[in-house]
């Protein structure tokens, strides 16, 4: 069972079109924690079975012992085997059962192994970090140490029809947001604003997807991609929304506008930016007030067709009105 998941997952690997470098890592880590595990296991499964053959032998011999002892000339035998010191039967029920002991070691080796071989699939499919996109339709991406999605949720309907249309799983991240972006944009129709937010622990790690995050959705149209957490993620999805979304909600509310989670839910970015600058709510003293936890969090990266960014950092501006944004707020850069 674990080679023929081992097997699935390598196959899937390869049928997918994943960056040379990509791949081979991948390939090569399971491998190495593979055979590191395997030899581990196979040291113990050795150990078992050598003391289980050693227990099998010595039943062998008390098997014939008790089978001689039947005949007339075993008479002898069988009286001086009563005798202070000689083997009982006792003794060799206690032989029987360590050879049975041994038998249960052995296999219990083998399902130490099968679980060393499965070991190797769970690492390739722990996540270690979650990408929300926000539009209208609203998704959010689970990725490997590899950055290959092994998971995708639909936030919405919209949501839905954007991942039946991409086919995301298995997919190096950067290709899978190219792909997911025109579905996305097709859905939310013309001027969408796409809305990034990254959940991961490690700083390069961010750093890496939100230069691809800005990238992919960036070519199309306007994008603002900026740093999350596992306990903000909760609340926006306890919502019913996206994490932008629900950093929009909340301005709006802190704002004293009158609207319903429900509402904000339902709407696209473009609509929930739009209703902000109506509101004269200036994402930047957002920021400003949630010390990186409010609309704009952490690093960002911004790109839009003619609309700049407004967070502190250094911007880079091209011929094409496209802006890069490096936020002083990520730590550890």
């Amino acid at each position: 069972m674990a080679n023929n998941e081992e097997y699935q997952v390598k196959e899937t690997i390869e049928a997918i079109h994943l960056p040379d470098d990509i791949a081979a890592r991948t390939l090569a880590s399971i491998e190495a924690k593979r055979k590191q595990q395997e030899n581990e296991c196979t040291e113990g499964l050795l150990a078992a079975q050598e003391g289980a053959h050693a227990n099998k032998h010595a039943g062998q011999k008390d098997k014939a012992t008790e089978e001689s002892s039947d005949s007339p000339a075993s008479r002898h035998e069988i009286e001086t085997s009563k005798r202070p010191g000689s083997p009982t039967p006792q003794k060799r029920r206690k032989a029987l059962h360590f050879a049975k002991g041994g038998r249960i070691a052995a296999i219990a080796a083998c399902l130490a192994l099968v679980a060393c071989l499965i070991g190797g699939v769970a690492d390739f499919l722990r996540p270690v970090a979650y990408v929300g996109i926000d539009v209208n339709p609203s998704v959010e991406l689970t990725l490997n140490r590899f950055d290959i999605v092994v998971g995708t949720h639909a936030l919405n309907d919209d949501g839905q029809r954007a991942l039946d249309e991409a086919s995301c799983m298995w997919r190096a991240f950067d290709d899978a947001a190219r792909d997911l972006d025109g579905a996305m944009r097709a859905i939310a129709g013309e001027g969408a604003v796409v809305e990034v937010s990254i959940d991961c622990d490690n700083e390069n790690r961010y750093a890496a997807l939100a230069a691809q995050s800005n990238d992919c959705f960036g070519r199309n149209g306007e994008t603002h991609c900026n740093r999350t957490s596992a306990e903000e993620r909760q609340a926006a999805h306890d919502s019913g929304m996206g994490v932008a979304k629900y950093r929009a909600y909340q301005a709006l509310q802190e704002a004293g506008v009158n609207i319903s989670a429900e509402k904000c839910a339902s709407m696209s970015m473009r609509e929930l930016r739009d209703l902000l600058a109506e509101n004269e709510i200036d994402k930047n003293e957002e920021k400003d007030e949630h010390a990186g936890m409010g609309y704009g969090q952490g690093g960002g990266a911004h790109n839009g067709n003619g609309a700049g960014g407004h967070d502190r950092g250094n911007e880079n501006r091209n011929g094409n009105g496209n802006n890069s944004v490096a936020g002083n707020s990520a730590r550890g850069q």
